[in-house]
């Protein structure tokens, strides 16, 4: 009995060690494969904001440098950036959100006010900007 012993004890120690060292493989690979495609996600989800963020803004100075040239702007030129609006409230922070309604609101009163003079200096594009900045770097 103690010869099968001593003959099975090495394959034993064997077996257990590679057992061990493909556990602690696999758990390594995993770990490592499961941080590369939450970073992968991330780097999606910052590209798809960018691009949701710049087309916001890309089309909120369309419309208030068409609302100084004339005041003839259809309000249906504005379903576009009410569009955006409403993609920015479903994916972004309410910080965001509220940046980009207070920059929505001053483009809407712009078509509104035929007086230049009357329309507020600060359009809220900067802090609109700011505020998607600090979000994207979170």
């Amino acid at each position: 009995m103690n010869d099968l012993i001593l003959t099975l004890s090495p394959a034993l120690f064997g077996l257990l060690g590679t057992l061990a060292g493909g556990l602690i493989t696999f758990s390594t690979a995993h770990s490592l494969k499961s941080k590369e495609w939450k970073h992968e996600l991330r780097q999606k989800d910052i590209a798809k904001r960018e691009e949701l963020y710049s087309a916001f803004l890309q089309e909120s100075a369309y419309l208030l440098l068409k609302a100084i040239d004339s005041s003839t702007t259809k309000a249906v030129e504005f379903v576009h950036l009410g569009s955006l609006r409403a993609n920015i409230r479903m994916i972004s922070s309410p910080e965001v959100f509220s940046a980009a309604d207070n920059l929505f609101s001053y483009v809407i009163d712009c078509r509104k006010k035929d007086d230049k003079e009357k329309r507020p200096k600060d359009s809220g594009m900067g802090s609109f900007s700011s505020v998607c900045r600090e979000e994207l770097d979170r």
